[in-house]
């Protein structure tokens, strides 16, 4: 009788081609061709997390080489390790998944680079908010800030007129100007 873990290994992947076995192990048959990991395996190669791969192929960003259509089990090929360490990379950078896709699936130089430097450029625009909400804080914590000084008085009755409407923003200016006049 044979195992089940002999015979799942083997469901849904090519004739031929060299795939992880459910163990972790490698298949070496001398029919094998391309060097499939499963995702545990790639896992550790690519230091992204088994989540984060199966969150990535659902997303699109990196699909996997194979899927076991029994198991769901997802498999990798080496040579899609570089891919993911610029995922792993970009994703360290704070580039959002959709741009990430978009690096790995520009049709040319010019447009990957257009990405990455869109990317830098919102880096470059938080950064600068964060050194003026740095700067604001350090001014808290150098001075106190100055105090407005609030003077109480009376004053006699007088006659007012007032003007109220309801105007958009946009009219606010051409609205006052007319009261006032």
């Amino acid at each position: 009788m044979t195992s089940l873990s002999t015979r799942s290994r083997n469901r849904g992947h090519p004739p031929g081609r060299r795939h992880a076995c459910a163990r972790g192990g490698v298949n070496t048959s001398p029919m094998a061709t391309t060097l499939l990991l499963n995702i545990g395996q790639f896992s550790r190669m690519t230091h992204l997390s088994v989540k984060a791969l199966r969150h990535y192929h659902d997303v699109g960003v990196l699909e996997p080489a194979a899927i076991d259509p029994h198991s769901g089990y997802r498999s990798y090929e080496a040579g899609q390790v570089s891919s993911a360490q610029v995922i792993r990379r970009l994703r360290d950078l704070g580039m959002p998944l959709d741009s990430i896709r978009a690096v790995l699936t520009a049709p040319d130089l010019a447009a990957r680079n257009r990405e990455i430097a869109a990317h830098l450029e919102r880096m470059e625009r938080q950064l600068e908010q964060t050194q003026a909400a740095v700067s604001g804080l350090r001014a808290l914590l150098g001075a106190p800030a100055p105090r407005t000084e609030i003077q109480f008085r009376t004053i006699a009755a007088v006659t007012a007129l007032a003007v109220a409407q309801v105007v958009t923003v946009d009219d606010l200016g051409d609205w006052g100007s007319a009261g006032v006049r």
